[in-house]
């Protein structure tokens, strides 16, 4: 499992994609450049089988609250 955190949401997408994993998006969801990723269902280095449905959740940068 790679670690998505500071990603935005495109980057991470394109990650999952790479390594063969599904995402999905929780949290703030837009492609805008000030949010990124923060946390994620399975952890940095964790094997998993190829297809496994992760959850990356975003927030944004600028806002207090997400």
């Amino acid at each position: 499992m790679p670690d998505f955190t500071g990603l935005t949401v495109t980057e991470a997408n394109r990650l999952a994609a790479d390594k063969n994993l599904n995402m999905e998006i929780a949290g703030n969801d837009s492609t805008n450049a000030l949010v990124v990723a923060y946390k994620q269902s399975e952890a940095e280095g964790t094997e998993v089988e190829l297809g496994t449905v992760i959850t990356v959740t975003f927030k944004s940068t600028q806002a207090v609250l997400d």
